[in-house]
């Protein structure tokens, strides 16, 4: 099965601070992935590179023209009511949909 998304060696910078250096990873359809780290390790930074909110100083993000990628951010909020996690999993009509939550 091909991947609907494929990050090579992406690397991505703001300042002096390096948050990604050489990633390289693959998404394919149907798969669920999560990300785990510290504060400021980078993994929204990387979720913004492979929805195309961001571009990568290097490398390169290759999506399937047909794919839809839906990314819930962390401080979406509709109706000014706050979603929670199964509330915006149940909403991401894309092959793709990340949540940041705190509990």
């Amino acid at each position: 099965m091909a991947n609907i998304v494929n990050a090579e060696h992406v690397s991505i910078a703001f300042g002096t601070r390096i948050l990604l250096d050489d990633v390289s990873l693959g998404i394919g359809q149907g798969q669920r992935i999560g990300l785990v780290g510290r504060n400021g390790a980078g993994k929204t930074t990387l979720m913004n590179l492979v929805a195309g909110r961001l571009q990568p100083d290097s490398g390169r993000i290759s999506r399937n023209r047909d794919a839809r990628i839906g990314l819930l951010d962390q401080r979406d909020h509709l109706g000014g009511v706050r979603l929670d996690p199964r509330a915006a999993l149940e909403l991401g009509k894309g092959d793709f949909c990340d949540c940041h939550y705190n509990s």
